[in-house]
């Protein structure tokens, strides 16, 4: 994906008001790319292994004993 020159400096001018800091066009493309790939994990959604583990029951507490505690 290629982010217009306008969009990254943009994208420049939101970090620095945010974070007070300024970046290169490099760092900024950088950021936007991991920004938008958290977007897209996000949009994703959690795995169905991992949703099919959240609907089982919660297992049992356990005691100090059992967990080697004194």
């Amino acid at each position: 994906m290629i982010i217009p020159d306008d969009r990254i400096d943009d994208f420049i001018k939101r970090w620095e008001n945010a974070f007070g800091e300024t970046l290169s066009r490099d760092e900024a493309r950088t950021r936007a790319m991991q920004l938008i790939e958290l977007y897209k994990a996000i949009g994703r959604g959690p795995s169905k292994e991992r949703v099919a583990r959240a609907r089982q029951p919660p297992e049992e507490p356990r005691t100090r004993d059992e967990l080697g505690g004194t």
